[in-house]
């Protein structure tokens, strides 16, 4: 007798549940600080560590105990830095489920990726936020520090593919410097004599950051340009535009003179605090 073998239905296989938003790592986490930061020269009163907590879902504290998540030492000294520091040791040895992280870390944490200021724009926390993964972390936060501090005349020529600007120095030695940037990551900074900006130091300068930064806090480029072009910097060399360079301290030279009509971009430091 032949065996019939009836093969078993197969159940209709289950939809695939959606994936689930990953939580940002920072989400109700609770920081404090410890030290002096290079992404914040300025140092805590400021506010800007908190506020980049902040926009990350987490809360800034002052408080050493064992509700702590994350004590962020920064690179610079700073009072009470290896207080703190040992402070949170304890509470470690005793059993407290806390994380000490260096500035490094603590910018990755709050990064921010995807925010907008409602109309499709990135808002400028998460600008720069970002930023900071773009360049240097010290120059980044010179820069800040610079904008927030005074007001800026940037002379900028914005093209599709190129912006050049003239950035007054942060002595107060009324010296300028002509600093460019074009989308695809080349990028200088000159003095008047046309030699190198000292700050270029193989990357992008505080220079060429504050032009950078000022436009697009004023809408003379869009932050995600201005991400895009500095992100593809940050694998490149300076490099030497004397032409550009001498053509625009000319032009910035008879703007002074009033004989070239270049109204310049203003920046005033209230706009960089708000961050």
């Amino acid at each position: 007798m032949t065996r019939r073998v009836v093969a078993a239905a197969k159940k209709p296989a289950k939809p695939a549940k959606p994936a689930k938003p990953k939580a940002r790592v920072s989400a109700g986490k609770r920081f404090a600080f410890a030290g002096g930061f290079d992404c914040c020269p300025a140092g805590l009163d400021d506010t800007m560590l908190v506020k980049m907590v902040e926009a990350a879902g987490g809360t800034a504290t002052t408080d050493i105990d064992v509700t702590l998540d994350y004590l962020v030492v920064g690179n610079r000294r700073g009072e009470k830095k290896i207080a703190r520091v040992n402070e949170v040791k304890r509470l470690v040895d005793k059993g407290a489920d806390i994380m000490i992280i260096d500035e490094g870390k603590f910018l990755t944490l709050t990064r921010v990726k995807t925010s907008t200021d409602g109309t499709g724009e990135l808002d400028f926390p998460t600008f720069i936020s970002q930023l900071y993964a773009c360049g240097d972390r010290g120059k980044v936060g010179r820069a800040l520090d610079m904008l927030r501090k005074d007001r800026f005349q940037l002379y900028a020529n914005v093209l599709p593919a190129q912006l050049v600007g003239v950035v007054r120095s942060q002595s107060g030695s009324g010296s300028v410097y002509a600093s460019w940037l074009t989308q695809d990551g080349h990028y200088g900074c000159s003095q008047p004599d046309l030699e190198d900006c000292m700050g270029l130091q193989g990357s992008t300068c505080k220079h060429l950051m504050v032009l950078v930064v000022g436009l697009a806090r004023t809408n003379q480029i869009t932050m995600a340009q201005a991400l895009a072009w500095m992100r593809a910097a940050k694998d490149e060399s300076p490099r030497k535009n004397t032409t550009l360079c001498a053509e625009t301290l000319i032009q910035y030279k008879g703007a002074q003179a009033g004989e070239v009509d270049w109204r310049p971009t203003e920046t005033i430091p209230e706009d960089f605090y708000a961050f």
